[in-house]
């Protein structure tokens, strides 16, 4: 019964510590893509938003993100 549970134990952290993995070299790269933007950050958003709404999609808040890292102590590069 010992071993059972052992076996138990150890295929879960086998099983949880894959799964990391693969999110976090694998999965994560393909989901987020990132291209250096020849324009400034302000202009950037500006014309993502207008080829949005030109599609007819809506942009119903716009978040600054750079600011937010900064308040964590975070500096992030032009986007």
């Amino acid at each position: 019964m010992t071993g059972f549970i052992t076996g138990i134990i150890l295929g879960t952290g086998t099983v949880v510590l894959l799964v990391y993995l693969l999110l976090r070299f694998f999965f994560f790269r393909i989901l987020f893509l990132e291209n250096e933007s020849p324009f400034p950050f302000i202009d950037t958003c500006d014309a993502l938003r207008v080829e949005a709404e030109k599609n007819n999609w809506r942009v119903p808040m716009v978040h600054d993100l750079q600011e937010t890292m900064l308040k964590w102590g975070k500096q992030i590069g032009q986007i």
